[in-house]
């Protein structure tokens, strides 16, 4: 059966950091049905956006069996699961901009961040695809280093180079 790579990025710097994350990286698994393929190494980065305490980053691939599942709806799935396990290890309220429409950022206890789904390219108001700020973020580009395949590098040039 073929597969799609999905890719996420994980951040938490509220309470046992690394606990938090190993813990969003079982919950995926089993929403998921299926293990992680590849887990970065976990790497403290200072707050990105806000001034906060120093996050804790890493970067999971998956290998997710295809089943005729359309991918952008695949991919909203997702990104409804990741913020279901974001709620249930204790993340609070909802993105939040200011009077610029700037987004907001504060503290949390997990964060997960949908980066690539195969090569699916997709921009709705809920997800972007490939996620639009990665290059921006040393602590998304670093951990992906680990687990991007050669693959998913040669279908994102743009993100790579």
């Amino acid at each position: 059966m073929e597969r799609t790579q999905l890719h996420l990025a994980l951040g938490s710097n509220q309470g046992d950091r690394e606990t938090n994350l190993l813990r969003a990286v079982e919950a995926l698994d089993e929403g998921l049905g299926v293990r992680h393929s590849a887990l970065s190494a976990f790497r403290t980065y200072p707050a990105w956006g806000f001034d906060g305490a120093a996050f804790l980053n890493g970067t999971v691939r998956y290998e997710i069996p295809q089943a005729g599942q359309d991918p952008q709806l695949f991919a909203l799935a997702v990104l409804d699961l990741a913020k279901s396990i974001e709620r249930s290890l204790g993340r609070t309220g909802e993105a939040e901009t200011d009077a610029s429409g700037q987004r907001v950022y504060h503290d949390r206890p997990i964060d997960i961040d949908l980066l690539f789904y195969g090569s699916l390219r997709m921009a709705t108001p809920r997800l972007t695809l490939p996620h639009k700020l990665m290059k921006e973020r040393d602590f998304v580009m670093e951990p992906l280093q680990q687990t991007a395949t050669p693959w998913l590098r040669a279908q994102f040039p743009e993100i790579f180079d």
